[in-house]
């Protein structure tokens, strides 16, 4: 019995053994098929696929911006060894995507222009990017609109809406754009835009200051209004943009602070109008003034916006292209805000929102910032028929909730017909 026992234990051993190899090679097996499958196809988040790396193509697997998606190892090989004439590389162009993953609920391009030039040489890229950014095609043309006759007229409700921000992103003709400019370029353009800054009169008269002679409190006074140049950010670091700063870097305000223009950030100039005016209208006639009169000072010194008949204005970033223009609206919508229907409601009215540079006290009570998501291939008085019809809409929405109506009926009625337009609730 005992003699059995010990080959039963043996026997038992053995296939356990056996057992333990098998289930070790399946499992080896199961592994390199799973590894090969991920180093040959990998999906981002997106839902598209990530090639893996080799040679010089960057590893772009744990990415989220427009560039990883369509920078495929095809238009990596058709672009890298191309050049603008002012020496701008592809390596220039998506080193920001590179660096800055970004985030699955964000649209950031990943890329950024080092001169005018680069949209037509890596156009490749370029204009995928600008397809999906602004559902705009390579033959498509852009037009303009400053006709304030055509907006739509009205006050908006003075209670939810706390303050409006117009800021025009522009780039001056014939210099290279700030990620790929030298710093006897950028001086030159510094220079160019203070002379005609300066001449500015009436009520777009002030003061120019370099980065250098800001005083702390003055700093602290600005990045309270969104005004301070940051050059701590990703966007400017990583593209690099921030080289040499603060060295050629200022920012101009007006007398009575509503009117700005910052100098050499994001792109060669960034012109800013604040206002708590309720009616958008108003707010918009005084930026066309504002900046109108910047343009003619720019001609007096010879000098000229970057235009293209396809692209409009041209600017560092594809996401800013078209108008350039970037309206942003701050609601207080304390039930709409946190209500999940909010992004289908907002996606229908071609709206986005965000809640960057609001205190969070302020969050908690229900503030957003809402804007255009689109800028190429709509006029400015597009833009902004577009968001004002998105506000009365959204404020109207909130009054129901307030009033403890059912939104749903209205909603989705707007969505099922696709010619009933929210805004006529």
């Amino acid at each position: 019995m005992e003699q059995e026992s010990n080959i039963t234990k043996r026997l038992l051993a053995l296939t356990a053994l056996g057992c333990g190899v098998y289930l070790s090679k399946e499992f080896y097996n199961w592994w390199r098929k799973r590894e090969n499958e991920w180093r040959t196809e990998r999906k981002g988040n997106d839902g598209y696929m990530r090639h893996p790396a080799y040679d010089s193509y960057p590893d772009l697997s744990i990415h989220n911006n427009l560039m990883a998606r369509y920078l495929t190892p095809e238009v990596y090989e058709a672009l890298k060894d191309k050049e603008t004439p002012e020496g701008v590389t592809l390596e220039k162009v998506i080193q920001i995507g590179v660096r800055c993953p970004g985030m699955p609920w964000e649209r950031a391009s990943g890329v950024i222009a080092g001169d005018e030039n680069s949209y037509h040489v890596f156009a490749l890229l370029f204009d995928k990017i600008i397809k999906e950014l602004h559902e705009y095609g390579p033959e498509e043309k852009h037009a303009r609109n400053l006709d304030c006759s055509r907006i739509i007229k009205g006050m908006l409700d003075s209670k939810r809406v706390k303050s409006l921000r117009i800021k025009a992103h522009r780039s001056l003709r014939g210099f290279r754009l700030p990620a790929g400019c030298s710093r006897e370029e950028r001086r030159e353009i510094e220079y160019v835009i203070r002379t005609a800054l300066l001449r500015l009169q009436d009520e777009f008269e002030g003061e120019y200051i370099s980065i250098c002679d800001l005083s702390e409190g003055y700093k602290n006074r600005l990045a309270a209004r969104m005004l301070l140049p940051d050059p701590t950010t990703p966007a400017i670091t990583c593209s690099g943009r921030a080289r040499d700063w603060p060295e050629a870097r200022g920012i101009y305000l007006s007398h009575d602070k509503s009117f700005t223009v910052i100098v050499n950030e994001a792109d060669h100039l960034q012109v800013v109008l604040l206002s708590k005016e309720k009616e958008l209208a108003t707010v918009f006639k005084k930026f066309t003034r504002g900046l109108s009169a910047l343009e003619e000072e720019l001609t007096r010194n010879g000098e000229t916006f970057a235009w293209d008949g396809h692209l409009g204005f041209i600017t560092s970033d594809p996401a800013c292209l078209g108008t350039g223009l970037h309206v942003q609206v701050r609601l207080r919508l304390r039930r709409l805000s946190v209500d999940n229907r909010l992004h289908y409601v907002l996606k229908k009215l071609k709206l986005k929102r965000t809640r960057k540079g609001i205190p969070s006290i302020d969050i908690h009570k229900g503030d957003i910032y809402v804007c255009c998501f689109k800028t190429l291939g709509v006029t400015e008085v597009e833009m902004i028929n577009t968001l004002i019809v998105g506000i009365s809409t959204l404020l109207q929405l909130e009054t129901l909730l307030e009033n403890g109506e059912d939104i749903d009926r209205y909603i989705y009625t707007a969505a099922r017909s696709g010619q009933v337009p929210l805004h006529s609730l």
